[in-house]
């Protein structure tokens, strides 16, 4: 768990953050992935291209129940 709270907490890479935005959305937190998304980006991620993919093939489950 040390290495999880690290990557969250210290990690400034922005891709990574948008992976973790992925692994929250599909554990249903939503709250979570949201907060993780604006993080990525505040990061540096920047993929317009990923980003706009996410419209259309992104996690249902921020969709609602």
């Amino acid at each position: 768990m040390k290495c999880v709270d690290y990557l969250v907490v210290k990690d400034t890479n922005g891709y990574i953050r948008y992976r973790h935005f992925h692994a929250l959305a599909e554990l249903g937190d939503a709250t979570a992935a949201v907060e993780m998304l604006d993080s990525a980006v505040t990061c540096g991620f920047m993929s317009l291209q990923l980003l706009r993919q996410e419209e259309i093939l992104g996690p249902r489950r921020l969709d609602g129940p």
